[in-house]
């Protein structure tokens, strides 16, 4: 992921806000691979970890799925449950980062949550690995990075 944004000269960032574990994840005690990713690619680059994302109930994205929910509905539920905390508009540029993108889901929704909060950030979005892309972003000419790390820049309404 470092070498990914090192190759696009991307690397002023004022932090790295990785996408949050689910509740039910977290009391159970599941490794937070994305907060572990967070804190190496921070120490990398040189700038804190902020966690200004979290979800305010449990929700999973498999389960979701599996019960015949549609991803449009499970995006709805998880735009719903994802909170920003007021201090984001501390940061100018943000880094969000997620340890893989599937379908860009929550992603799609972390990203409109910031925006939403902050309209005016510079928002990049970063993954240790990919999936599926065309879901998140639309414009083949935001995507900056090369497999495994995956990296989106500047996903404002007004680039698109």
């Amino acid at each position: 992921m470092y070498e990914a944004l090192k190759q696009q000269q991307s690397l002023g960032f004022d932090c790295v806000v990785p996408i949050p574990l689910s509740p039910d994840k977290q009391e159970r005690g599941h490794f937070n691979r994305t907060r572990i990713l967070a804190n190496e690619l921070a120490a990398l680059l040189g700038v804190r970890v902020a966690d200004l994302l979290s979800l305010s109930a449990p929700i999973s994205k498999r389960q979701f799925l599996s019960a015949g929910w549609t991803q449009a509905e499970f995006e709805y539920h998880y735009h719903q449950l994802l909170r920003v905390d007021a201090s984001v508009t501390k940061y100018a540029r943000i880094l969000l980062l997620d340890d893989v993108c599937t379908q860009g889901s929550t992603l799609n929704c972390a990203l409109r949550r910031i925006r939403e909060a902050h309209p005016h950030a510079q928002l990049t979005a970063n993954t240790a690995g990919q999936m599926l892309l065309k879901s998140v972003v639309t414009d083949d000419r935001l995507i900056v990075g090369q497999k495994p790390a995956l990296l989106f820049t500047d996903l404002s309404p007004e680039t698109r």
